[in-house]
Order: structure tokens, then C-alpha cells, then sequence
């Protein structure tokens, strides 16, 4: 924590696995005095249950966790379920691979529709499936 406050990093880290317990309102601003009389545990407690921390940690559901939901996959067809292989630098190699791969189908299945295209794969009611829209891509030199 003292690392990135130093390098100006704003870190939320709820402390809690809950939030069942905090109260509906948002708690007050405190002093520096103040906080630096609390524990690292309370600090970030408090922090996050403040008006600007609620908003700034509302934001990883929308910024942070659908990228690895998304790559998860669900239940009908899974995406990443493990590493496949042992070591610190295969595993790095192969999580570049999955981003690699996710950035690349999120590319294909949101390029706009070319002019005169009858059925885009782009938008909502497409009926390809991203493997057969990445087949067609690479079939036309795309």
C-alpha cells in the first residue's frame, strides 16, 4: 500500500469479503490526522465506504471484471479453465495467448458492416458465431 501511495496510486481494496454490513449512507471525509490514527484495514474500510470511494470501486464492474468473465466463457462453452502448463514464463506466454485471442475475436465481432454487406457480423441479431466470422476474416485476407 505504501508503494503505490508513493507512485500516486489510489488503491481499492476492500478489506471486507462483504458489503453486507455497511451502512446504506456513505461515511464521512475524514482528517489526515485522523487516518493516520486508523489501522491500514480500517483506512481502506473506511475509504472505500466513502462517497467517491463507493464510485471509484463501483467502476470495476465495468472496466475490470467483464474482460475476465468474457474470457472465462459460461457454462455452454467455456473459455479459459486452467493453465495448461507448469512454470511462471509458460503461464505468462500462454495468458498473453488467451488475451491475445479474446482481443481478437472482440475486434471481429465489433468491426463496422461494410457497405452493401447483406448480413454484417456485426450487431446484435448476427447468426455467425465468432469462429466462423474469425474463418471468413482469414479466408478473405482481411
Amino acid at each position: 500500500m505504501a508503494v503505490a501511495k508513493e507512485m500516486g496510486v489510489v488503491a481499492l481494496i476492500p478489506p471486507d469479503r462483504e458489503r453486507c454490513g455497511s451502512p446504506s449512507e456513505p461515511a464521512a471525509e475524514l482528517s489526515e490526522v485522523e487516518m493516520s490514527k486508523l489501522s491500514p484495514v480500517e483506512q481502506m474500510r473506511h475509504l472505500v465506504s466513502t462517497k467517491d470511494g463507493r464510485e471509484a470501486y463501483s467502476k470495476r464492474k465495468t472496466i475490470v471484471e467483464p474482460v475476465f468473465g468474457q474470457a472465462k466463457g459460461c457454462a455452454g462453452h467455456p473459455g479459459f479453465l486452467g493453465f495448461l502448463r507448469r512454470g511462471y514464463k509458460k503461464c505468462s506466454a500462454e495468458w498473453q495467448w488467451i488475451c491475445a485471442s479474446h482481443n481478437i475475436l472482440k475486434y471481429i465481432r465489433h468491426r463496422p458492416a461494410k457497405p452493401g454487406d447483406a448480413a454484417s457480423p456485426a450487431g446484435p441479431n448476427r447468426t455467425k458465431t465468432a469462429s466462423a466470422e474469425a474463418q471468413m476474416a482469414l479466408a478473405s485476407g482481411w
